[in-house]
């Protein structure tokens, strides 16, 4: 196990302690070590989405589709963090992305989720205008 991947560990350890500041410090350790550990920059975004920052979560999971750009966890988080944002068409770009990517490995409960987040995106569209 490289250092990097004790760091995350930990730091999910934090997080499941409900101790979101530890657990950004050791996921920003593991990054640190290894800047090309997007298990550490996919758990840092979820903790500061957590916290309410939004930027830094957007800018972790871009990071991580950089890194592994078929990460679909990534992708439908991404388009959540982008729809709070205000940010329509790149929220549905990637929520599209996720439900083709679990409806192709079958599983049906999580694409269908990702539709009914689709749906949500184009009636608060709607609202607007």
């Amino acid at each position: 196990m490289q250092k990097s991947e004790i760091y995350v560990d930990r730091g999910l350890a934090y997080l499941a302690l409900e101790k979101q500041p530890e657990a950004i410090s050791n996921f920003e350790r593991a990054i640190e070590l290894d800047r090309k550990n997007a298990r550490a920059y996919y758990n840092r975004a979820c903790t500061s989405h957590q916290l309410g920052d939004l930027h830094s979560a957007l800018t972790d999971l871009t990071e991580v589709l950089y890194l592994n750009p078929d990460s679909v966890s990534a992708r439908a988080n991404r388009g959540l963090i982008y729809h709070q944002l205000g940010h329509r068409q790149a929220a549905l770009q990637d929520l599209r992305f996720a439900a083709r990517h679990f409806d192709d490995r079958g599983n049906r409960a999580a694409s269908a989720q990702m539709q009914h987040l689709i749906d949500r995106v184009r009636q608060s569209g709607s609202a607007l205008g």
